[in-house]
């Protein structure tokens, strides 16, 4: 049988951007995610790592395996924990931030810190 068709994009998906779905996940693991992307915790990186190491497909790989894990950590350390500092500066609300309101709350941050 053909593979499940993937669901559409959402309405609202700006032009060039990425969606994905994941199905199945628990609450637990969706807040360790929510906590990674946000800046706040490298917990989720941590488990993706330790399941990799278990999985022989991942061995197979480890290469490959390795430059995205390394891309992930990249994006964690100059982009995540970045943003997440200058959003508790800013006493900045919300998450995801808009790119309008990136640059902004970036600046107050510097001329805060200066």
């Amino acid at each position: 049988p053909p593979p499940p068709t993937p669901p559409p994009p959402p309405p609202h998906l700006p032009k060039f951007s990425y969606a994905y779905h994941f199905r199945q996940l628990s609450p637990d693991i969706q807040r360790v995610w929510c906590d990674f992307w946000r800046g706040e915790s490298r917990e989720a990186l941590e488990n993706l790592v330790l399941s990799l190491v278990e999985n022989a497909g991942a061995r197979n790989k480890s290469k490959e395996v390795q430059e995205h894990l390394n891309a992930l950590s990249r994006f964690w350390r100059h982009e995540a924990v970045p943003l997440e500092k200058v959003r508790r500066f800013n006493q900045y609300p919300s998450y995801p931030v808009a790119q309008r309101d990136r640059d902004l709350i970036f600046l107050t941050y510097r001329s805060g810190n200066s």
